[in-house]
């Protein structure tokens, strides 16, 4: 079998032997010719390696290690495990026929202490996507895989100690992974893929200054046509003579370049892609026929809510975006009660139908953003809806989508969001924004959902169903029955059916919802997050996880606080959450604000940690207290956790001060820090057929004491031309690790970086007689993701890798000459 080249030849300078001889005469070093090229790699915190990737097992006669490999507690580690030796395929455009070799299990010592979670995410290779099992000592095997979704443990209760954790491989194909337990992994959540996100070719989204820059984007070929989507924002149409492809109409790559001339258009305020937005569907009412087959009103409390809420939430109004009436949404939000089939949660509330997907259960980000400016315009200066469901989502943080939303909150609106069923804790919008609630899926167990996302930014959980459990023990799959319809030869026909996914969980906090604003109209979204904040809409508890949130809804409970009114006023902060590191946020800005009537007054802080100073907000709230990381308090490498307390009084008594949690970390594991051995690349700046980008020079490297540095040198223009020389040309500088040995680096669960920022890279251009030296980049496991803090990364729709160069790429007779490398 032939495995990829893995020799790697490191010389840091030149010998000169000098002559045994008189004279007095002295040796020297004779300096190395400018290199075209020259720099170092930083490596991201708590990056690790597995000890027996292909970078090892492909050197001739190497065996899989049958040590332990200890690590640190706090890691992101990428692996490679195989259940038995092969060849890629060569027929595949995304692999290469390499061999691949035998290592069907890693082996790790992890401290775990009580609350902690690790995380196995598959990412299968070109091959397949075989099964792994996260084995944690004393512990039942977890499964993951790419259709299946990541594994995860948390250690409920047990010693803080280290525990053996195993990675197997349960299938014959290798598979890349990573396996991570870190403050950034629970805190923030982190993405191992591209940013894939789907979106219409050839149309993007633009926010104008005035209409005068409408006008002159009309006049000129900057776009065809433009239709208006309310609060200055427009959906644009890409000149026909603006693709460079050679297939008929607007391609991805030429939307993408469009919309990056765009925003350095004079008086153009953003541009973005115009997303798809898809279904989360994956598949008293009491007296309905189909009630014996609803578990999921008695799992949230349904019947004692209808008896607090007779009316069933009349005089309310929920909009419902999605693809019509014949949903199940709709259905599970406001069905009426006939003794015909089921009933919705607010069974008397009346429903707005805004169509923003189609029959196929996908629709624009464009669409969206004009039905959320839609409804929030209203009549008579009333929006059209008090409460508005989204059963979809899978889009990236878009700035005007988020204007859109707060206009609604500004009016009195509630919206609802499903978290989505991805199985991860990557943010997903509509439903990770900050104004609105986020719903994973439980199943008829109140456990939380194979499918379901997780994370941070999960508000609560509601029943989604899964179809392959029966959690409530009544002999069927779990899932979420309600009205429904289907087309056949294009007639609507509506009828029953049990589907499961966030998008049905999503309907439930609607509904209850729907019956809260019937007893107390004035509740609004900062009301409805405090009461969750509270526990009165979920067990009371007033604790929250990255699961289930602050709960699974308890209907009966909410509309009883709704009932009482709200009488209390609170404080509370945003973010909710503090997290601090010397290599992020070392100091952060956290806004208090007051929910209620009261007079909130007398501010002053309790205890805290002492690796924190708090300053701020000497007057009454609204305010910002400004928390700023002591590195000297710090133990390295080892994450506080503390609390933020703040006392205040609300009418001149005490109230129960606000906790906000705080998490702190000194990294100092530079020199330990291992992303496996990396590439460096230049490759041309266009893919070929398969959506590879091709190296034409490549630098082989090992860390040496946490960070890579590497050297190109000039094309001494004898053929063929050698690995690490470069010609004048332009190019993308990138670099990146091949754990499984197929040729390509950057693929999910790979390290990789890009020149001058990870997922915003530029074309860098040699030129002859140059020396470009002391270029930085970083490079780690993790992607960049479209969010606030990057709302320029955009979409890498296709994107396979870089290929490497291999003996097989070159041209020419082999070159056997002896070469200084440094």
């Amino acid at each position: 079998m032939q495995y990829l080249s893995r020799s790697v030849v490191l010389v840091s300078g030149i010998a000169v032997l000098a002559g045994c001889g008189g004279g007095g005469s002295s040796s020297s070093v004779p300096a190395l010719p400018p290199s075209p090229l020259s720099g170092v790699i930083s490596i991201e915190a708590n990056s690790r390696v597995d000890q027996d990737t292909m970078d090892q097992l492909g050197l001739e006669g190497a065996q899989a290690a049958t040590g332990i490999q200890a690590l640190p507690a706090s890691f992101v580690l990428a692996g490679y495990v195989s259940g038995a030796a092969g060849t890629y395929p060569s027929a595949s455009a995304q692999c290469q026929p390499f061999a691949y070799a035998e290592d069907a299990v890693d082996e790790y010592s992890v401290p775990l202490a009580a609350g902690e979670t690790l995380v196995l995410e598959s990412f299968g290779s070109c091959l397949a996507d075989p099964e792994l099992e996260l084995v944690v000592e004393g512990a039942d095997p977890l499964p993951a895989s790419v259709n299946g979704g990541p594994a995860r443990y948390t250690l409920t209760a047990g010693d803080s100690t280290e525990y053996r954790v195993t990675v197997r491989n349960t299938g014959n194909a290798p598979a890349r992974y990573i396996l991570a337990k870190s403050v950034a992994f629970g805190a923030g959540g982190m993405a191992f893929d591209w940013p894939r996100y789907r979106f219409i070719e050839g149309e993007a989204v633009v926010a104008l200054a005035d209409d005068d820059t409408v006008r002159a984007a009309m006049a000129t070929p900057a776009a065809e046509k433009a239709r208006a989507l309310g609060a200055g924002k427009w959906l644009m149409t890409m000149p026909g003579n603006r693709v460079r492809s050679a297939q008929a109409g607007p391609v991805a790559e030429d939307t993408l370049n469009w919309i990056r001339e765009l925003r350095a258009t004079p008086g153009v305020l953003s541009a973005t892609p115009n997303y798809v937005v898809s279904s989360q569907q994956t598949g008293t009412p009491v007296s309905e026929p189909l009630y014996t087959r609803q578990w999921h009103y008695d799992l949230i409390n349904g019947p004692a809510a209808w008896q607090l809420a007779p009316g069933g939430g009349a005089g309310v109004n929920v909009a419902v975006l999605d693809s019509g009436l014949l949903r199940l949404p709709s259905g599970t939000i406001a069905a009426v009660v006939n003794d015909a089939g089921s009933g919705g949660v607010a069974y008397g509330a009346g429903l707005v139908p805004v169509r923003v997907l189609g029959e196929g259960g996908t629709g624009s980000s464009a669409d969206l953003i004009a039905a959320i400016n839609w409804l929030v315009a209203g009549s008579g200066g009333q929006p059209y809806a008090d409460v508005v469901n989204m059963s979809l989502g899978g889009l990236p943080r878009i700035q005007d989508l988020e204007d859109a939303i707060a206009r609604g909150v500004g009016k009195g609106m509630v919206f609802v969001a499903a978290a989505g069923n991805a199985a991860t804790s990557t943010l997903s919008y509509p439903a990770a924004s900050p104004n609105v609630l986020a719903v994973s899926a439980v199943d008829g167990g109140g456990q939380l959902a194979g499918y379901s996302n997780f994370g941070s930014w999960i508000d609560l959980a509601a029943p989604g169903g899964d179809a392959s459990r029966d959690g409530n023990l009544d002999g069927a799959g779990d899932v979420v029955w309600s009205t429904s319809g289907e087309r056949d030869g294009g007639v609507s026909i509506a009828g029953y059916r049990g589907l499961q996914g966030t998008s049905m969980a999503s309907p439930h906090v609607a509904g209850v919802l729907a019956l809260m604003k019937a007893r107390d109209p004035g509740i609004n979204y900062g009301t409805v997050r405090a009461l969750l904040r509270q526990g009165q809409l979920t067990d009371g508890k007033a604790r929250r996880n990255d699961t289930l949130g602050w709960g699974v809804l308890d209907a009966a409970r909410a509309v009883s606080a709704a009932g009482t009114g709200f009488a209390d006023t609170i404080l509370s902060a945003s973010p909710a959450l503090v997290s601090l590191s010397n290599e992020g946020e070392q100091s952060v800005s956290v806004e208090l604000s007051v929910f209620g009537d009261g007079n909130v007054s007398n501010l002053s802080l309790g205890d805290m940690p002492a690796w924190i100073d708090v300053t701020g907000c000497q007057s009454a709230p609204p305010c910002a207290l400004q928390v700023t990381l002591l590195k000297d308090q710090l133990t390295p490498d080892e994450p506080a956790r503390g609390s933020i307390v703040v006392n205040y009084q609300v009418d001149g008594a005490s109230a129960d001060p606000l906790s906000m949690p705080v998490i702190g970390q000194l990294v100092s594991d530079e020199q330990a820090r291992n992303a496996g051995r990396h590439f460096v690349l230049l490759v041309n700046t266009e893919p070929n057929e398969d959506n590879l980008y091709m190296a034409e020079s490549q630098v082989t490297l090992d860390a040496e004491n946490g960070v890579y540095s590497f050297r190109f040198e000039n094309d001494d223009g004898e053929e063929p031309q050698q690995l690490r020389e470069v010609r004048p040309g332009d190019y993308y500088l990138v670099a990146g690790s091949d754990l499984d040995g197929d040729g390509i680096i950057c693929q999910p669960g790979e390290a990789c970086a890009e020149y001058p920022i990870t997922g915003l890279r530029e074309v860098i251009t040699i030129e002859e007689g140059q020396s470009l030296s002391d270029i930085r980049l970083t490079t780690g496991f993790s992607r960049p993701t479209i969010s606030a803090a990057s709302p320029d990364i955009l979409p890498r729709p296709g994107f396979q890798g870089y290929q490497l160069r291999t003996p097989e790429t070159q041209t020419g007779p082999a070159d056997n000459r002896i070469r200084m490398t440094q």
